[in-house]
């Protein structure tokens, strides 16, 4: 059972791994085997879907999108076909910065000149503006990982 695993199989792997032998690259290897097996079943799911889209792709229900809830719980769906829905509000493009990038401009505008008055160097001004920049995009990165390990019941740590 478990117990054998952790005994042979994770303690080969950290005793090689920490002396420099080849007991980590097996992890790795059969990391990147699995990887590689999720990605071919994918793959194969979105093929067929993409076939026969017309039974997987559907309009979310009216309630839903009002609600803005998300599809029914995976617990709910286990055993059944796989179900897409149409993104008409665009709640994909949400997830990065695709489609503000009008917004980020006029932000990264009023900082800079917020930052310029309180300042009076366009230098400090410009090198703040760019460090917020920063900030904002790992902000959004933190949360946006968060928001999808969330809705996908993914945890966080094998999010890519």
């Amino acid at each position: 059972g478990m117990g054998g695993m952790s005994g042979g199989g994770m303690m080969g792997g950290m005793g090689g791994g920490m002396m420099g032998g080849g007991g980590s690259t097996l992890v790795s290897d059969q990391t990147l085997a699995a990887a590689e097996e999720i990605g071919d079943i994918f793959k194969q799911l979105i093929n067929f879907t993409e076939a026969n889209a017309s039974s997987f792709v559907l309009e979310r229900p009216f309630l839903d999108r009002i609600t803005n809830m998300p599809p029914e719980t995976v617990s709910m769906m286990q055993g059944a076909s796989p179900v897409f829905y149409h993104d008409f509000q665009m709640n994909f493009q949400k997830v990065m910065f695709y489609g503000i990038e009008l917004q980020l401009l006029i932000f990264d505008l009023l900082v800079f000149t917020a930052l310029d008055k309180e300042f009076n160097s366009f230098a400090i001004a410009a090198f703040l503006t760019w460090l917020v920049g920063i900030f904002v995009d790992h902000l959004r990165g933190t949360f946006g990982e968060t928001n999808i390990s969330r809705k996908s019941l993914i945890d966080g740590r094998f999010l890519i």
